[in-house]
């Protein structure tokens, strides 16, 4: 303050002719007696006097004291040294954390005037500091460590109200830190870095990512040894598949410090991606030189989505330098990171290239999920309950696990355990708000839909032999296989009973399942599903077919031509077992029609096939044995289907018939409503 008044003569503001310019910094400087004093006895001179006789003994004073052992010094020379900090940057570290700490310091430095320009700037902080004003301006050059870092930022704008201004730090408390406690690098930093908690989940729940791990795992490792600049690994996938419990565990696997660019500040709000970018950056300066450090940073889409909004202005050219910029800082990083990220459709390819690895994180596979249900529900859950769970293949641990502990913590209340007695029925409907809520309520309505018990493939009337068919199914688990026929055939019962047969899980897409609005969507949920199916070992079976192979010689939009082969794609590379169905044979591409294995129809039932279902629903529904005269209508009905008795059966429970003429008379109804039902004689004779 002294070096300001005197040697900078920021007293000429200060020193009024008939008063003091600021009170507190008077009384501060032991100017009390000349506060309150009259007009006509204050004077100037002998208050410049006493500033100049003070400045000189607190110039000699500090030239004869020891070292100071302060906290602000002892954390410099922890912080300095690892971030390789010049004489220059460090005392302008001390300084800036001053000014942030010190209203008086800040309220004197504006005695100088307004806002400094960068050359005067230099020239007054060479003097308050005794460096080189080129010193002073290396220092707080864009190549300087301190810039460079993020750590301290300048905002030269000539003409506003405070030189104090012009400094800002990487977060609010690191200058109060580091001036009122001794302090760890990572304390330094707190609010924008943290030391994450010890990982929940091993190396057992990624076995369905283990190939990639398998070279992730050696590469950090040696990555690490030779302290390898430019490390950048990319975990991507849904919400809620563990990319951050994964990259808790990489660092523990490799002994690694790591350390976690954080999401929100201490307040709980949201730390905006400008911030955390910046963060970051000071984090790669502070922890290179620690032993064996990782950095984190999770929901990366929120810096390389806006990166060119927050660190350039405006104009093409400047969008240019932007990326050139985020290209270095992935090219030159001397600390190892991980980026985190649930898309990367908002990530410019020209950053994507940059990453060491990226690696989708999905949702574990069928068996894995499991046993992950297994673990977290126990007993909560019936075996029905928990085979309907693991079915979804879109189910992210982390909503299972939130959901189970939403139902404990409420039973642990003695009014919530008696109104919540059927947890799993619970657990189920916590999920399925959720999957609701994200538009993916129908993967869980698939799941529920079982196959009835009594469903006998022998009643389906097909033109192959269905048994042997399931034979070499099972022996060579690889088939493209088209079901087509009139609806209410049994061609999704019998997809559903092939997976029962042979033991595998049953992956049903619909057409309102993959078809969206939005161009190239529609491509990319057909790779989703043939994926999924992939991974889970799965047979899957696509209904309503003839919406994505319709003949593309037809076709009057891009997007329609895109989809079929985007099928055709997908059928030619899936190694499992694929099962289309269509109602709509005569709409399908001929393409698409080559490039299954077998074609399957399935046609109305034979009249044996019809007397045996309706023998079955009628004893279950009550009635008498069928006389002779029953058989001979049931008989004239050529155009009966599988589906028509499950609609009759289902009648039965709301409107239940009293006699085989009820039953009869529902039967005709439903084979009228056909279209091709005018070209045949259909009654009762």
């Amino acid at each position: 303050m002294l070096r300001i008044l005197v040697p900078l003569q920021g007293h000429r503001k200060f020193i009024d002719k008939d008063r003091l310019y600021d009170d507190d910094i008077a009384r501060a400087l032991g100017l009390d007696d000349w506060v309150d004093m009259d007009e006509e006895d204050f004077d100037p001179r002998t208050v410049l006097r006493l500033l100049r006789e003070q400045h000189e003994a607190a110039e000699q004073e500090q030239a004869e004291q020891d070292e100071d052992d302060s906290p602000l010094r002892r954390n410099l020379d922890r912080l300095a040294p690892l971030m390789g900090l010049t004489a220059a940057e460090r005392t302008i570290l001390e300084f800036t954390a001053l000014l942030a700490n010190n209203s008086l310091l800040g309220e004197t430095m504006e005695l100088l005037g307004n806002a400094l320009s960068p050359s005067r700037m230099y020239r007054v902080l060479g003097s308050l500091l005794e460096h080189a004003p080129a010193d002073i301006q290396a220092a707080l050059s864009s190549k300087g460590r301190l810039v460079r870092s993020g750590l301290l930022s300048i905002f030269w704008s000539v003409g506003s109200k405070y030189n104090k201004s012009a400094f800002s730090f990487v977060s609010d408390q690191f200058a109060a830190t580091l001036i009122s406690r001794d302090a760890e690098p990572v304390e330094l930093l707190e609010g924008v870095v943290s030391m994450p908690p010890a990982p929940e989940l091993s190396l057992n729940d990624y076995v369905h990512v283990q190939p990639w791990l398998d070279t992730l795992i050696p590469y950090l490792r040696q990555a690490l040894a030779h302290r390898r600049p430019g490390v950048n690994v990319l975990l991507h996938g849904r919400p809620g598949t563990g990319k951050t419990q994964l990259s808790r565990l990489l660092a523990q696997m490799l002994d690694a410090s790591p350390f976690e660019v954080c999401i929100e500040d201490e307040d709980g709000d949201a730390i905006g991606g400008d911030k955390r970018l910046r963060a970051y950056r000071t984090a790669q300066c502070v922890f290179a030189r620690s032993p064996r450090p990782v950095l984190v940073f999770d929901e990366a889409e929120d810096v390389f989505a806006g990166a060119g909004r927050f660190l350039v202005s405006r104009g093409s050219a400047h969008m240019q330098i932007s990326k050139a910029w985020v290209n270095r800082l992935l090219e030159e990083n001397p600390v190892p990171t991980l980026w985190i990220s649930n898309s990367v459709s908002c990530i410019d390819p020209a950053y994507l290239r940059r990453f060491d690895l990226v690696i989708e994180i999905p949702v574990p596979a069928r068996r894995q999920r499991a046993e992950l249900i297994e673990s977290a529900v126990g007993d909560l859950l019936t075996p029905r309950a928990k085979a309907r769970l693991s079915a979804i293949e879109q189910l992210p641990p982390a909503l299972l696990t939130r959901a189970v502990d939403v139902v404990h913590l409420a039973q642990s209340d003695p009014a919530g355990a008696a109104a919540h007695a059927d947890t799993g029925a619970v657990i189920e409907r916590l999920i399925g708000g959720t999957l609701k809520a994200c538009g993916q309520d129908a993967l869980l309505r698939a799941s529920a839909a079982d196959l009835p018990d009594t469903y006998d493939p022998a009643l389906s009337c097909a033109d192959a032999d269905l048994p042997s068919l399931v034979q070499g199914l099972a022996r060579v688990e690889s088939a493209r296989l088209c079901l087509y026929g009139p609806p209410g055939t049994g061609k999704t019962a019998w997809a559903q009973w092939l997976a029962r047969e042979l033991d595998k899980p049953l992956l049903v897409r619909r057409a309102s399942d993959l078809l969206s609005m939005w161009v190239g969507q529609s491509e990319k949920q057909i790779a989703e599903a043939f994926e999924s199916a992939q991974r889970d070992g799965a047979i899957l079976l696509i209904d309503e077919v003839d919406s994505f192979l319709q003949d593309r010689r037809g076709a009057s939009r891009s997007w329609e031509i895109t989809q079929v082969n985007e099928m055709l794609t997908q059928m030619e590379s899936f190694t499992g077992i694929f099962i289309a169905s269509t109602n709509l044979m005569d709409n399908l591409d001929e393409a698409a029609l080559r490039r299954f294995d077998l074609k399957v129809r399935f046609h109305y039932l034979r009249p044996e096939q019809a007397r045996a279902l309706y023998q079955r629903h009628s004893k279950a529904m009550g009635l008498l044995e069928p006389s002779e005269s029953v058989w001979r209508v049931l008989d004239g009905m050529r155009m009966l289907a599988p589906g028509d008795f499950a609609v009759i059966a289902r009648q039965h429970r709301f409107k239940p018939f009293a006699d085989h003429v009820g039953v009869l008379g529902a039967l005709r109804m439903e084979m009228d409503l056909k279209p091709d039902a005018g070209k045949r004689g259909i009654g009762f004779v």
